[in-house]
């Protein structure tokens, strides 16, 4: 942050486990942030809100306070923590936040729901959906599952003995990866008034600057106006935290890889994690996925299956090789694909045209993973079993590899 001026309009953290959650891993395979109900914030305003920490209060006014900061990162909430006892991720990564979904502290809060449901229940007005393709992000949770850890990568030799375990997961999560957009591209457009923003991984990774500029005019309240970007301020914030290229601190969430740009999108193919049978199986999954919920909403225009809505269709889109936009007909096709991202979001503000403000209540009601699900939180019994309790750990590779 720079020391001057010190503003802090908003905070990130993770949904802390209950006690009995507490071991168990927090799936990657889905990535949501929910932000509180804010007014447009400005440089010069100060903050002010004292609703509770249920309900958001549309009709507060919610004020930048210039010397106030809040927090930024959450690490897990130990039972230590609880006691009273500060986490060891707390000194080694300078993290805090954990499980706070007070709006007078925290004005964003990341969550699985539905995947998995956090301890403390909340409502939200915005949806920031962050998502990237499942082929990364189940390689991802295996290594977060069989490591513990959020920076380790298991050897090739674990690859190769739970060979059926990673395929197993791979075929089930991609299942899992569908239902959780498919829910909340519902829930934002069925429950009026719920303001959505859409972003990918890949265009993060591609266009950082472009894509923090929007996340940053939507979470502070701003609809893009056609024609109209982020204020002088707000821009020059997102080009300062971007010329801090400095990856030294960030703990928990260093990339596993030393790969950056276009090469660190679909590296897991890359490396040919999942045989020709297994990502065949993947799309069909997919495809039937979406087969199955247009026969269930009678009416409903057949669109494509998740995988092509978002660009990540091996067989048909060419993923990864699209996000290069080498031809001129995949440049049309990603144009395309975010004119159609672009619909789906102001679909969602229809609600706040009519002066309405609508709420989603986040975990509350049923995951979409089933209760045996052997690839969600039986995972970390599964490794513990296999590791004598986490003394024999698997390998792991050196890190940057």
């Amino acid at each position: 942050t720079p020391s001057s001026p010190t503003v802090h309009p908003t905070a990130s953290q993770k949904v802390f486990v209950s006690p009995q959650e507490e071991d168990a891993p927090h799936s990657p395979v889905v990535s949501l942030v929910t932000t509180r109900d804010t007014a447009p914030i400005t440089p010069s305003s100060s903050w002010s809100d004292d609703d509770d920490t249920d309900t958001a209060s549309p009709t507060k006014k919610r004020r930048l306070n210039p010397t106030k900061t809040t927090p930024l990162y959450s690490p897990r909430y130990t039972s230590k923590q609880k006691q009273g006892v500060p986490s060891s991720a707390i000194h080694d990564h300078d993290v805090v936040g954990e499980g706070i979904i007070s709006s007078t502290q925290v004005s964003i809060v990341k969550t699985h729901f539905p995947e998995r449901r956090g301890c403390l229940p909340y409502r939200a007005s915005k949806v920031l959906l962050v998502i990237r393709n499942p082929y990364d992000v189940i390689d991802s949770y295996w290594n977060l599952c069989v490591t513990n850890t959020h920076t380790q990568t298991a050897s090739q030799i674990v690859y190769d003995l739970y060979k059926d375990k990673f395929e197993g997961m791979a075929k089930s999560d991609m299942v899992v990866w569908c239902a959780f957009h498919e829910w909340w591209l519902k829930k934002c457009k069925e429950d009026d008034g719920i303001e959505l923003c859409i972003v990918r991984y890949e265009d993060l990774i591609l266009n950082m600057e472009v894509e923090l500029a929007r996340i940053v005019q939507f979470v502070l309240g701003g609809e893009e106006e056609e024609g109209e970007g982020l204020n002088d301020f707000w821009l020059w914030r997102v080009r300062h935290a971007l010329s801090t290229n400095n990856t030294a601190n960030l703990g928990s969430y260093k990339p596993r890889a030393a790969t950056n740009g276009s090469s660190s999108i679909g590296k897991s193919l890359g490396k040919n994690r999942y045989p020709p049978h297994i990502l065949r199986q993947m799309h069909d999954n997919a495809d039937k996925k979406k087969e199955n919920d247009n026969e269930e909403e009678e009416g409903e225009e057949n669109i494509s299956s998740m995988l092509e809505q978002f660009g990540y269709h091996v067989y048909k889109q060419n993923f990864p090789h699209n996000f290069q936009t080498n031809t001129p007909e995949e440049q049309q096709e990603e144009e395309d694909i975010k004119k159609q991202m672009h619909a789906i979001e102001k679909a969602c503000f229809s609600g706040k045209k009519k002066k309405k403000k609508g709420t989603v209540r986040v975990n509350v009601g049923p995951e979409i993973r089933i209760p045996d699900d052997p690839y969600g939180r039986a995972m970390t019994a599964w490794r513990k079993q296999e590791t004598d309790d986490g003394n024999v750990p698997f390998p792991t590779e050196q890190r940057g590899g």
